[in-house]
């Protein structure tokens, strides 16, 4: 069940991974054995996260990972996944969009034809579900809906007229605590 965690972390997939059972035993044969009994390798999601957690055994564990630096490590995770699926004979290529957060970092990394978007999304004036309307007097509400920033990331189909960003493919994205997109 999606998604994953592990300490702080969270963790979860969407796609597919085409000649996995292989590619499970070479990630078996890569992980120490302590991410082997807490996550796992059973499926394509706790193989990635577990390949994730092992990359970031070479941080500083007094500096906090930098988005750039996370999204790069996330990144690797998912081109060695698909590299791994076509040495092992998949027929079709590696559809992952892998994404992480630890609370500080928002991470996504985009392998094969799986869409993915990115959009910032800044502060409005009206909200539905609050019952404010554009125009009404401003009250603590309307200025805090006014100053709400947010990042999101859909592999849904959009309708035209939004500001979303593509993810390229072999692309990954980093986001930091100052909601800056840093694209890798």
């Amino acid at each position: 069940m999606q998604p994953l965690r592990f300490g702080s972390w969270l963790f979860c997939t969407e796609g597919e991974l085409e000649s996995f059972p292989r590619v499970q035993a070479w990630v078996e044969s890569e992980l120490p054995p302590h991410l082997l009994r807490a996550i796992g390798t059973r499926t394509v999601t706790s193989s990635a996260f577990a390949l994730f957690l092992a990359s970031l055994r070479a941080t500083d564990p007094d500096r906090p990972l930098g988005a750039r630096d996370g999204a790069r490590r996330l990144a690797q995770v998912a081109r060695v996944l698909a590299l791994r699926a076509a040495t092992e004979g998949a027929a079709r290529s590696a559809r992952l969009l892998l994404l992480a957060t630890d609370g500080q970092v928002l991470l996504a990394a985009r392998v094969g034809d799986v869409p993915a978007r990115v959009a910032l999304l800044e502060g409005t004036a009206s909200c539905v579900r609050c019952g404010i309307q554009s125009g009404t007097k401003m009250d603590v509400q309307v200025r805090g809906h006014l100053r709400a920033r947010a990042v999101a990331v859909t592999s849904l189909a959009l309708t035209a007229g939004t500001h979303w960003l593509e993810l390229p493919d072999g692309g990954a994205l980093g986001v930091g605590p100052t909601l800056e997109l840093e694209m890798v």
